[in-house]
């Protein structure tokens, strides 16, 4: 059996800014608390791979899976017997506002022996995460609103 979270937020800030932070991979901890670090290997593009090392847990590849730029992207994270898939979904509101969503899903073979330690924390963590990412857009000194 599987699992998925979702979480959606209003955010003051166009989806240029958010764009621009979300395929920022190597800022990704600066807003996503259960990361670490974060590195992907080449531009940000389908297909383009790249290393995740969580908090607490081990070093996980992942692959960007799907762009429609400037709007919404979506990432799969393998763990043995299980993907974690997250999709971002960036839509402009009236008056120059956002509203931002993230989906998470847990699939395979193995998802039942994950669901129970993991899917907690991946809730958390989306809702934490764009939390931090609408208040990473709030900075006036950040030099990617140049």
């Amino acid at each position: 059996m599987g699992w998925t979270g979702t979480h959606s937020i209003e955010v003051a800030a166009p989806p240029s800014v958010l764009w621009r932070r979300c395929v920022e991979v190597g800022a990704w901890p600066s807003w996503h608390d259960g990361v670490e670090r974060a590195h992907l290997d080449g531009p940000f593009r389908v297909g383009a791979r790249g290393l995740l090392t969580m908090r607490s847990g081990p070093k996980t590849p992942f692959v960007v899976t799907a762009i429609d730029e400037g709007t919404a992207f979506e990432t799969v994270t393998q763990l043995p017997g299980a993907a974690v898939r997250t999709k971002i979904l960036i839509e402009a509101r009236r008056g120059g506002t956002s509203a931002v969503s993230a989906e998470a899903t847990l699939r395979g073979p193995l998802a039942f022996a994950y669901r129970r330690f993991l899917t907690p924390g991946l809730a958390a963590g989306v809702a934490l995460g764009l939390a931090r990412l609408a208040a990473s857009t709030a900075s006036p000194d950040d030099p990617t609103d140049a």
